[in-house]
Parts: C-alpha cells; structure tokens; sequence
C-alpha cells in the first residue's frame, strides 16, 4: 500500500503517481487530522472548556460549555478543511511555476506529491503528539504548552534576534516542516524528471517563505 510504503520507497511511489494518485493521501490525511484532533482533546481533557465557560457564567446561557464544545469541534473540522485546500491551492502555484519556467506538468501528480508530503507530516505530528503525551503520563506531568518541545528554528534565535519578519519565518519553519519541504521537492523530481532536486526545494522553501509573511501581515497564528 502506497501509504506505508511511501515512507521506505518514497522515490519509487513518486515515480509511479497515475492520474487519480491524490485521491489516497487526501483520505489519509483527514484521518490523520482527526486523530490529531481527537488526541488533542483526549490528552487535554474538556477542563479548559469548562472552565471558560464559568469565567462567562453572565453569558452561560448564550455561550455555555456545550456550545464551546461544538466549536471547538466545528474547529478542528474547518482547520482540515482549510488545510485541504491550501495544499490545493499551493500545488497550482507550483503547477503554474513549473509550467512557465521548467515543463508541463500534470497537476493531478504535483497535487498528489504535495499531498504525500502533508499526509508523512501529519503522521511524524501525530507520533510526536503521542510520544509527548505518553512521557508525561508516565512522569504525572500536565500536558500543557510549556512541556512541549519547541522543534522550530525560533526557538534557535529567540533573545538574539529582534522580532520581526525575519523571526516569523524562523518561527513557522519547524522540524516538521522542513522535512515535508524536503520530501515534496524529492517528489517533484520524482515526478517531474526535468525538475532538479535543488530546483523544487529553493522554489518550495520560497512558496512557503511567502506564505508565512502572508500569514503575518493578516497576523493568522503560525
């Protein structure tokens, strides 16, 4: 199955992408995504939620616990929507770069690269996730943000670098995503042999450069 073999022969399932290849790690990565929702409330609990909801105990009627419940689930259920069609949308743009400066491509593979790459991503998050909160089970540690590791190359320059855009792109660049920059350029060259490796990773690391400035001039968290 190209889903797990994809993280041993990653260069044999780009290669071989047909025409509805994207359809697989799509599906994949709306499981993926739910579970990390659901990981997300199972180890956080409702207690945040709750405890909202009493600090707007004259509002309790118009916004109770149940409510903030349902939003928080309507939430995480707009966060994978959005996420599906930014990676869309993000396989155009690069549809649209390589069609003008490289060769003509189809989008249906570069959309499916994409897509694998997210879809390793979220798995490697969700691991992650599930190793953190096992260590602090078995520490009786509360799982909150304080004892996550920061994994982003902010956590490198934070207190020697003036916050800034320069700062927010560090920010937005963690492990994570690096390695999926990294895995859909292989895959692009992969997919597009008249693509250079290094071609597909400047042009990606510069897509997503882009994106976190966009993101924080509108100042959406990253």
């Amino acid at each position: 199955m190209s889903l797990i073999k994809v993280f041993y022969k990653t260069g044999e399932v780009f290669t071989d992408l047909g025409a509805s290849a994207w359809v697989l790690p799509l599906v994949a990565l709306v499981v993926v995504g739910s579970l990390i929702s659901g990981l997300s409330i199972v180890v956080v609990g409702w207690g945040p939620v709750t405890d909202t909801a009493r600090v707007l105990d004259s509002r309790a009627s118009q916004f109770d616990a149940q409510r903030l419940r349902v939003l928080i689930l309507a939430g995480a259920l707009l966060k994978l929507v959005f996420l599906a069609v930014a990676v869309a949308f993000a396989a155009l743009v690069v549809y649209f770069l390589v069609w003008v400066f490289v060769v003509q491509a189809s989008y249906s593979k570069i959309l499916a690269v994409c897509l694998y790459a997210v879809y390793m991503r979220s798995v490697f998050d969700f691991s992650v996730m599930l190793i953190s909160a096992l260590y602090c089970w078995i520490l009786g540690l509360p799982v909150v943000a304080s004892n996550a590791a920061r994994m982003n190359m902010g956590a490198l320059i934070d207190g020697f670098w003036e916050r800034g855009y320069t700062y927010e792109v560090a920010r937005s660049l963690d492990v994570l995503t690096i390695g999926a920059i990294l895995i859909a350029a292989f895959g692009l060259s992969k997919a597009i042999p008249r693509l250079a490796l290094q071609s597909a990773a400047v042009m990606l690391f510069l897509l997503w450069v882009a994106w976190a400035l966009v993101r924080m001039k509108f100042r959406a968290p990253l």
